[in-house]
């Protein structure tokens, strides 16, 4: 992570699973940035290592989708 950045939560939301490998849920971190006024949000499976970046307006899996889409050249 650039910059200074804050680790503040760590949780393990038991609605989600992994929408990889569908292992039972995501370890869900919290990173806030005091400084610039914003925080983000990391989601981490244990499981096959996937992590994601969610956006505020995103659930699990359209971040899963939207991370798919990243990689797929055109």
């Amino acid at each position: 992570m650039p910059g200074n950045s804050t680790r503040v939560i760590s949780d393990l939301p038991r609605a989600h699973r992994c929408p990889k490998c569908q292992s039972p849920g995501l370890n869900r971190t919290e990173f806030r940035y005091p400084v610039l006024g914003y925080s983000d949000f990391e989601l981490a499976c244990i499981c096959c290592g996937l992590s994601l970046w969610q956006r505020p307006d995103e659930s699990p899996r359209q971040t899963y989708f939207r991370w798919l889409m990243d990689r797929i050249a055109f």
